[in-house]
Parts: structure tokens; C-alpha cells; sequence
């Protein structure tokens, strides 16, 4: 995107409270009405025990 008039960063907190970096978006970086008012679409899948730091 060499023209970008902004760039959205999609960051995570883990439950080290250390912050990662996901991803970036120049295009469409928003947030979406449905998880404006009713939080992350996908926060109720169980992710977070997919992977476990040892």
C-alpha cells in the first residue's frame, strides 16, 4: 500500500499482559459496528487453548 492514509494495527494481550502484533491494514481498518457494540465476533471459540506457552 505505498499511499496509505492510515494503517489499522490489530494487537492482542496475552495473559502475560505482553502485547503482539498481529497484523496491519491499510484498507478498510475499522471497526466493525457488530464489534463496536457486542465486543470481538469470535471471542467465545476457545483460541486461547489452542496454543499454550510452556
Amino acid at each position: 500500500m505505498p499511499f496509505a492514509r492510515s494503517v489499522g494495527w490489530d494487537v492482542v494481550v496475552d495473559t502475560d499482559d505482553e502485547v503482539a502484533v498481529l497484523e496491519w491494514n491499510a484498507g478498510h481498518n475499522d471497526i466493525k459496528f457488530s464489534e463496536a457494540t457486542q465486543g470481538p465476533c469470535f471471542s467465545d471459540m476457545g483460541w486461547e487453548t489452542l496454543w499454550r506457552r510452556s
